[in-house]
């Protein structure tokens, strides 16, 4: 934006010698172009300024991750970094940091997809440095071990991020995900959860989808993009390693073949959702039984779910193994690992209990399963007793709602979401930890 100045010309000038001094004053200060707010707000409602714009705030706010130099946005790698203390700025760049060309803005109302990125990769330090549990950017180093970054979370952990490699290790997976609204929407709504997982279940019911997955599997998982915290193997080991249930000996893995419906929980967070029919197909060849896993996450702030088809595969151990099953899948693109304990059960239904872990966090839990979408009396009576007898009080367990009816119309269109001022002050929340009160944050969405 040019800068203009008017003089008024000497010959010009009426009044006394301090009338005019003060008029030339005046008339020498830089003026800027007609500014109209309203139009302002306007163009900076479109994705693409609309991150711009928190990409500002990120910068102000002292991302030591970013910074610019003369030749374009230069990114720090995260090489030896033990605490987030200030750098002393030199002009001369070492030679292992990475630098992005500059590209002109685009004139005008057209925007390619890379314009967006290179804006939108401003964010992306704040925005996924905390997705999926993370904690505020300014948070202490957490020298204890944690079982996941949900736990790390808690504990005032924070993660480094990579920018560059959203680009060049995930540019398609990026390019993807921030083209389209409802995938955006769904990484800024897993930045304020800070570690809750019903927060970031209901981000992924809201705005999830095949493309928020991919970006997940490349960016944290696959790629690394996000250095996700270590999880502590003494940890881990010692929750699977105790308070083990007690297995059914000699279990036939045949017998779990078929149609099943899940109609009893015990966590709450893993085994009420509705709508659950699984099925099982075992292999003898392979010793493994693929399962066809179907729940659905209600959309609390909209109408109607989202679906979840989940293919797990279950790999029959030994009769010495602590675990009848090893399963392995996947859900929201991250993967998940669990030891099945089959505890009981008959023709009309089994009791199951489960150990797992993700990168997220370790979890257990147990459910009934029964060859029709509502246990029977007569069958409820023997899962009862056999729930009992292994240690699950009957009045813990939720009732699985396995009416299954049709998605509302109003979910149709599953493509598109609304990006609103209000998702500004959530990142500036992040990154400027007390900027908007506790009590107005809560830290679910």
């Amino acid at each position: 934006m040019a800068w203009t100045t008017q003089r008024l010309p000497i010959s010009e000038v009426r009044g006394s010698w301090k009338d005019s001094d003060a008029e030339l004053r005046q008339l020498s200060r830089p003026r800027l172009p007609n500014f109209s707010w309203h139009s302002f707000r306007g163009r900076l409602s479109r994705p693409p300024l609309l991150w711009s714009l928190v990409g500002a705030v990120v910068l102000v706010a002292g991302c030591e991750d970013l910074a610019f130099s003369g030749q374009g946005l230069v990114s720090r790698p995260n090489v030896g970094r033990t605490s987030r203390q200030a750098e002393p700025w030199s002009a001369t760049l070492p030679e292992d940091v990475q630098t992005v060309p500059p590209q002109d803005l685009p004139a005008g109302d057209g925007w390619s997809w890379l314009s967006s990125l290179q804006l939108a990769l401003l964010t992306l330090s704040l925005v996924f440095g905390l997705c999926l549990g993370a904690a505020p950017a300014f948070a202490a180093k957490v020298d204890t071990e944690v079982a996941g970054f949900a736990e790390f979370a808690e504990k005032g952990g924070a993660m480094d991020v990579n920018p560059s490699c959203f680009v060049t290790s995930c540019g398609q997976q990026t390019k993807d995900c921030f083209t389209n609204s409802r995938c955006l929407k769904g990484t800024l709504c897993l930045s304020r959860c800070r570690g809750g997982q019903d927060c970031a279940t209901q981000c992924f019911a809201e705005f999830g989808g095949k493309k928020l997955d991919a970006w997940l599997k490349c960016t944290v998982e696959t790629e690394k993009c996000v250095s996700v915290p270590q999880q502590a193997g003494t940890v881990v080991n010692k929750f699977f390693e105790t308070n083990i249930p007690k297995k059914l000996p000699n279990f036939n893995p045949s017998s779990l073949d078929g149609s099943w419906f899940k109609v009893r929980g015990f966590n709450p967070k893993y085994d009420c959702y509705k709508c659950q029919p699984n099925s099982f197909k075992y292999d003898p060849e392979s010793k493994t039984t693929t399962a066809d896993i179907k729940l659905r996450v209600p959309n609390l702030k909209s109408t109607g779910f989202m679906q979840n088809d989940i293919e797990e595969r279950l790999r029959v151990l030994d009769e010495s193994n602590r675990a009848t099953f090893q399963a392995h899948g996947e859900i929201f693109g991250l993967s998940f690992d669990e030891e099945w304990y089959i505890l009981a059960g008959d023709d009309d239904f089994k009791l199951v209990a489960y150990k797992g872990q993700n990168l997220q966090d370790i979890y257990e839990g147990a459910f009934i399963y029964s060859r029709t979408a509502e246990i029977s009396p007569a069958v409820e009576v023997k899962a009862r007793q056999a729930a009992e007898a292994n240690g699950y009080a009957w009045a813990k367990f939720c009732v699985v709602d396995n009416s299954c009816p049709p998605q509302p119309a109003t979910q149709a269109n599953q493509e598109e979401a609304k990006l609103e001022w209000d998702d500004i002050p959530d990142l500036i929340e992040w990154f400027a930890p007390g900027t908007i009160p506790k009590k107005q944050f809560s830290g679910a969405y």
